[in-house]
């Protein structure tokens, strides 16, 4: 069997991206998705 790189990427619970007052809270979260290939 060959096996494939895979990424789990969780949704986050909802549209964290676009609640300017969760921006602080979810910065690292942004920062860790905006490193993957």
């Amino acid at each position: 069997m060959t096996r494939f790189p895979t990424l789990f990427l969780s949704h986050g619970g909802g549209p964290w991206p676009f609640m300017e007052d969760r921006r602080v809270q979810y910065a690292r979260t942004a920062e860790e998705f905006g490193r993957l290939p």
